[in-house]
């Protein structure tokens, strides 16, 4: 038996402190440091901080301390705020030899130019690490299982992927963000401000083109829409978020990538601070929900909830976070051992071999194999 892979965290904010719990249950893996930026967590217990029980390992703002712990591999969750602020980090880990798997929009260089990509495989190859970005959405949902499920059909005319994220219960990070997204603002105000829309630009865009590259489809172009939604009654949710007559109640940004001239990609996500302002799809459902949609011959519609409990008496208590954030940790975890015997540089999202393509003239994807690493 193998020896416990050793995992750093870098930021424990809600997906950091997740990723610590999780590592906490795992014995095939060892959590080393954890590195913050907010100096009221440094020197505390990475797992009293994360809710989970003391761990024996103190919190750290130091990078150098992160390094002589001698991690295999950085789960790096820090903040985006859409300029690419990681890249530094990032790259200074790989060419310390240090593995990073994040779910941050590092899983497609395409609009960031094959100049940008060159320098993080230079990086890795320099320092013989990986870089992996993974998470439930992107990079599983759509770039994965909508490709999957286009194995049931013919003659595909548009694939699309609708989110439903309630934030109700997403705590007073989930809120601040939403806020200042525009959640509450009235609609002309928030198109004003491309701050949201630069920063899911990164991902979105970057998932339409991972899928079309799978099944190879042409991609044109990206178009970006908004679609938010004002509410006709005044809202209040307490230590939340209020919302005036007429404010945004749920914001709404769609992404459709055509080709020949048609839309083919569609990527819309609806982000909502109350279940009674759900949109009509979302409703019945739980807080995380996704809606996948495919036409063609047949057609179908497969939904995605997850809960943290099927029966409602199973649910923990405490529960320290919400399903969307564990699986999304799931997914970084459950990539370790295939990016930390990667060969050195970037691994691309492992899209299943897909049968269905546009011209049957095509070759089926078959993923990069990758040398494995002493």
């Amino acid at each position: 038996m193998r020896d416990a892979y050793k995992v750093a965290v870098w930021g424990p904010g809600a997906l950091g402190r997740c990723a610590i719990r999780e590592i906490k249950m795992l014995p095939e893996l060892e959590l080393v440091s954890v590195l913050a930026y907010s100096k009221s967590k440094c020197g505390q217990d990475a797992g009293i901080v994360a809710g989970c029980g003391e761990m024996g390992v103190a919190i750290t703002d130091k990078v150098r301390t992160l390094l002589d712990a001698k991690p295999k591999i950085v789960i790096y969750t820090t903040r985006d705020i859409g300029d690419f602020n990681a890249d530094k980090d990032i790259l200074m880990l790989l060419e310390a030899g240090v593995n990073v798997v994040t779910p941050l929009p590092y899983f497609h260089f395409r609009e960031r130019g094959i100049a940008v990509r060159k320098i993080f495989e230079d990086a890795g190859q320099k320092g013989g690490a990986t870089l992996h970005a993974t998470g439930i959405s992107p990079t599983f949902l759509f770039e994965r299982l909508a490709g999957l499920l286009t194995d049931l059909s013919n003659n595909i005319e548009t694939i699309s992927l609708y989110e439903y994220f309630n934030i109700e219960h997403k705590g007073e990070g989930g809120a601040d963000a939403m806020k200042s997204f525009g959640m509450g603002q009235p609609i002309g105000q928030v198109e004003s401000s491309n701050r949201l829309t630069r920063i899911l630009d990164h991902y979105f865009r970057q998932s339409i083109f991972t899928l079309a590259e799978t099944l190879g489809v042409q991609v044109d172009y990206i178009e970006r829409t908004a679609h938010h939604v004002a509410v006709s009654e005044p809202l209040s949710i307490p230590k939340l978020i209020d919302v005036e007559i007429g404010a945004i109640g749920v914001i709404s940004h769609k992404w459709m990538g055509y080709s020949g001239g048609k839309p083919f990609f569609t990527y819309q996500v609806y982000w909502y601070p109350h279940s009674s302002i759900a949109p009509q799809n979302a409703k019945g459902h739980g807080d995380d929900y996704w809606l996948i949609e495919i036409e063609g011959n047949p057609c179908l519609r497969v939904g995605i909830e997850l809960q943290h409990a099927l029966k409602p008496e199973d649910a923990p208590t405490p529960k320290l976070a919400v399903p969307a954030f564990i699986a999304t940790v799931a997914t970084m975890i459950h990539a370790i051992p295939h990016v930390v015997s990667a060969a050195p540089g970037i691994l691309p999202t492992d899209t299943p071999s897909l049968h269905w393509k546009p011209d049957l003239r095509l070759p089926v994807h078959v993923p990069k194999t990758h040398a494995i690493r002493s």
